[in-house]
């Protein structure tokens, strides 16, 4: 694999690291697992050891090639190689070029070439009892902490989407029936030869399109609804989800720099909230207030 340095160069900075002398290796390996996750789906990145940016006299970019020599350059290449499949979780194996150094048979720079992965990666780094998962935010690479780490998983498919998870404090006693019976023969899924409960299911999805309302969890396996079954087919959604409700606003003149006339708290499931929401509004044009 041939690798123009000058191409590189003129790259988005998310997606090449430039280490002239590798002074910390734990640093290389956090951007390595950073451009493996592909937070920001750009495909991946390279690292390049024996190198750097620079300006010339003029303040144009210039490329400053200091080179490795053959003893630290195989240092380098083992060591990273090493720690991507014993420290990185999965394990990477990146693909690497050497590139000599002009002028300089005695040096040569190692590119380091990381494709973005299906899988979320962590690192272990030195010290450390626990791993931790980076990705890449504009030029630096970061730790991927609470919301960013489960739109990481998320976006790899290690964590559901919020919708489709398991509500841990409801149970199906929380799902209006009635509610999912009409719903269901709204959308042309319900059989008449069939118990209404037995569309609550851990397995048995309604649709293509739609996946199984419930799940289980724990050693009892107790059978628990999914967030979107308590917000579409819920007794209460508000009960389990604080701002499952609908804002309908309605100000004098044409627009909101106007004070509020009127404000309506639209709640019951989203379906209902919609409906509603609809008839308010389309009272309120009939009848001019």
């Amino acid at each position: 694999m041939f690798v123009d340095l000058k191409i590189l160069s003129s790259r988005e900075s998310e997606r090449v690291e430039w280490k002239e002398n590798v002074a910390d290796i734990d640093n290389v390996l956090r951007t390595i697992t950073a451009f493996a996750n592909d937070f920001s789906n750009l495909g991946g990145g390279y690292i390049v050891c024996g190198a750097r940016e620079g300006r010339d006299e003029h303040g144009f970019q210039k490329m400053i090639y200091t080179g490795l020599i053959s003893d630290r350059l195989k240092e380098i290449k083992n060591k990273i190689l090493y720690l991507c499949r014993e420290k990185v979780d999965p394990e990477i194996i990146p693909l690497t070029d050497e590139i000599n150094v002009p002028n300089d048979e005695s040096r040569k720079i190692i590119v380091f070439i990381i494709p973005s992965t299906q899988y979320a990666h962590s690192y272990r780094a030195r010290g450390k009892d626990s791993s931790t998962y980076y990705i890449r935010i504009g030029s630096d690479t970061v730790e991927a902490g609470n919301g960013l780490l489960r739109e990481l998983l998320i976006s790899k498919r290690q964590l559901d989407p919020w919708d489709k998870r398991i509500s841990n404090n409801a149970s199906v006693g929380d799902i209006d029936l009635v509610i999912l019976r009409d719903y269901l023969q709204e959308m042309n899924l319900w059989s008449p030869g069939k118990a209404i409960e037995d569309y609550i299911s851990d397995k048995e999805k309604l649709s293509d399109f739609v996946p199984p309302l419930a799940g289980k969890i724990g050693l009892t396996e107790e059978l628990k609804p999914k967030n979107f079954t308590l917000l579409m087919f819920g007794k209460n959604p508000l009960n389990f989800f604080e701002g499952a409700y609908t804002v309908f606003s309605v100000y004098n003149g044409k627009d909101r720099s106007e004070a509020t006339a009127v404000r309506h708290h639209i709640t019951g499931t989203i379906v209902q909230q919609t409906k509603k929401t609809d008839r308010t509004a389309e009272y309120r044009v009939l009848y001019g207030f």
